[in-house]
């Protein structure tokens, strides 16, 4: 509905405040007016994104998802949590997630940082040095 052609900045504005309710304060209210005037609406998902970049550089934290073959063990959970926190030098929060099409080994990603250490990838490595 937001992005209907004949609402006015304004309409629009009023829209997603309404739909926000008491979850917008008055600053939140204004910047969507300000966005809404200026029809930068559908850029609030890229607001959002560099908001919590920014937040999570002066926070000093970092996102860790840990996708692995297999359910991942709060030992190992907790190794991996340490030895991230100290080569990223951030407070870390790991999420994990199966995905048995890896075969074996898990990707972590942080951030721009992505380590695939599955056998897929090796695999993928190894035809790939084949071929070359």
């Amino acid at each position: 509905m937001l992005s209907h052609p004949a609402l006015t900045g304004e309409q629009q504005a009023q829209t997603f405040i309404d739909v926000c309710g008491d979850k917008l304060n008055a600053g939140g209210k204004n910047l969507i007016s300000v966005l809404a005037e200026n029809k930068r609406i559908p850029l609030l998902p890229q607001i959002l994104e560099q908001f919590e970049h920014l937040k999570a550089e002066l926070e000093k934290s970092v996102d860790v998802e840990i996708i692995s073959a297999f359910e991942v063990s709060d030992e190992t959970k907790q190794k991996l949590t340490q030895a991230l926190k100290a080569k990223l030098e951030k407070e870390v929060t790991v999420t994990t997630t199966v995905d048995p099409t890896l075969i074996g080994g898990a990707i972590i990603r942080a951030g721009d940082l992505v380590v695939d250490g599955t056998v897929t990838g090796k695999l993928a490595k190894l035809a790939e040095a084949m071929n070359s």
